[in-house]
């Protein structure tokens, strides 16, 4: 028996079988994705991902001891939010199935035993050993598929790391808003519960009609409901924010009570949609599938013909101990199928993503010119309340301070005054808020850090603040009665504190039966011109 043959195809397979022998690489990709986040201007998670905040209290614990950032809020969602774990498994199975791809498919080894009817004749041995070529030669269009979809896994879940940080961002924004509208709703609440309760001592003197006392009574209690509604958003905004981190309910934490104000410059609307267009991966994920699928494409077409196609040896001993050896062939012969089901799926996902990736790009510009639009909107709103409506409403408070001081308005009205400040405060921090939100819509909306966040914020507005305002240097402070502009105190009454009515007979207010009008003109009969 000549033994050359078999030891040539013996080498041929063990070369093969070498070829496709390689040792997993459990952290590729990783450095990669990793990269793509720095270059946006984010951070990035640990390296293998996401921990379970749960049983990692010294990691966490020095993050919350201290009223909560932004950034802090983007480093312990990194570190504990389960969606992105669960994003992080999504690449460890794009690196396996691009493994896996590359991989050459295993020879099949047969062996059958044949016993021979004759009369001491030796049964019949018969050994095959066959590669499948198909799989050999679809083996470079294959890796390159799953080459290219492994990089769109790491272009996605870099994409979701920066998505995922916007979003914190947002939510944080939210709940430092909603718990400053929370307090400033119920400063409006006492202001209004001190005009009730004085109400009600003006009523006991009959100095007020029963209508009047009832529609003081009903706004308080509206107040006291609009409060609690705050008190509900604000909750609502921190389950959001606990759930977008990830932290377990063991840890206690919280936000500052502060917003800055907008920075100095923003970005233009062309500088913002060019930066997206460069940055936003998962819109470089939708063209580099457009690529993919076209080289699919490509191969489809070309193998089209090619069905399967194995080529090895076979060895048989036969009854009377005889041995044959020799190769052995197996080609699919193209008669019924002829391929044209995968080129035409092929042609078809072809345009789907050429279709995706035009949709895509839409959505992205649109995205960024709304998001631009509400921060601009925001911080027109903003800029209006802190440079017009809040200094309008503050001299209204004030020099209704200086009438109220000479008897010459109620209490009453000067209530309505301040619960008019209040208001204004509202606004200017729902556009600050609404400011920083839209902000963060925009980061996540361009897909990379926005170059205006390079200006640091010089001043930060606090509820404190803007509720116990201090009087501007070298103004003129009135006080009468115990009342100061400053405190905003008179005979005890002020918002919001200690409630120590002032005397019924003191001033009369404006009786909602018969018309403010005609009670400021009573008080002007009463004082006369008195400055």
């Amino acid at each position: 028996m000549n033994v050359f043959p078999l030891r040539r195809m013996m080498t041929v397979a063990a070369l093969t079988l070498l070829a496709g022998c390689a040792t997993f690489p459990s952290s590729r990709g990783l450095d990669e994705t990793h990269a793509l986040i720095e270059a946006r201007g984010g951070s990035s998670p640990p390296i293998e991902g996401p921990l379970d905040c749960s049983k990692s209290d010294a990691a966490i614990a020095p993050l919350v001891a201290e009223p909560l950032t932004a950034d802090s809020a983007i480093q312990i969602m990194l570190m504990c939010n389960t969606q992105l774990a669960a994003e992080y498994a999504r690449l460890g199975i794009s690196r396996a199935e691009t493994f896996q791809a590359a991989r050459v498919a295993n020879p099949t080894l047969s062996a059958a035993l044949l016993d021979s009817s004759a009369r001491g004749a030796a049964p019949q041995i018969e050994l095959g050993l066959v590669q499948n070529f198909t799989n050999l030669l679809l083996r470079g269009p294959r890796s390159r598929l799953a080459e290219g979809e492994f990089l769109r896994a790491q272009q996605q879940l870099a994409g979701k790391v920066l998505q995922l940080a916007a979003e914190a961002k947002a939510d944080y924004y939210a709940l430092v808003g909603a718990q400053q509208i929370a307090t400033v709703r119920h400063a409006i609440g006492d202001a209004l519960q001190t005009s009730a309760e004085l109400a009600q001592r003006f009523r006991a003197a009959g100095n007020l009609s029963a209508r009047a006392l009832a529609e003081y009574e009903a706004s308080a209690g509206q107040a006291l409901v609009d409060a609690r509604n705050a008190d509900n958003a604000a909750a609502t905004a921190r389950a959001a924010l606990t759930l977008q981190l990830g932290l377990p309910l063991k840890f206690a934490w919280s936000v500052p009570d502060r917003l800055s104000v907008p920075v100095a410059e923003e970005d233009t609307e062309d500088a913002l949609l060019q930066r997206a267009d460069l940055n936003r991966l998962d819109l470089a994920a939708a063209r580099g599938l457009v690529t993919l699928l076209a080289d699919s494409e490509r191969s489809a077409r070309e193998f089209r013909w090619l069905g399967d196609f194995s080529v090895g040896v076979s060895y048989e001993r036969e009854p009377d101990r005889s041995r044959l050896l020799g190769p052995s062939l197996s080609i699919q012969l193209p008669i019924f199928d002829r391929g044209q089901g995968p080129v035409a799926r092929a042609q078809s996902l072809k345009t789907w993503s050429d279709a995706e990736q035009r949709r895509l790009t839409q959505a992205v510009a649109g995205a960024v010119q709304l998001a631009w639009q509400r921060t601009l909107n925001a911080r027109d709103r903003a800029q209006d309340y802190r440079l017009q409506i809040i200094p309008q409403r503050q001299a209204v408070v004030a020099r209704t301070q200086e009438e109220q001081n000479f008897m010459l308005v109620s209490v009453f009205e000067l209530l309505a005054a301040k619960r008019a400040e209040f208001d204004a405060y509202q606004g200017y921090l729902e556009a600050l808020r609404d400011y920083w939100v839209a902000r963060a819509e925009l980061e996540r909306a361009v897909g990379a850090r926005l170059p205006s966040d390079a200006q640091t914020a010089s001043e930060t507005i606090g509820t404190a603040q803007l509720l116990t305002p201090a009087p501007a240097p070298g103004e003129h402070t009135m006080s009468h009665g115990g009342m100061s502009h400053g405190g905003m105190q008179h005979d005890g009454a002020h918002m919001p504190g200690k409630k120590i009515p002032p005397s019924p007979s003191a001033k009369k207010p404006p009786d909602k039966s018969s018309g403010a009008h005609d009670a400021q003109t009573d008080d002007h009969e009463h004082h006369g011109d008195t400055p």
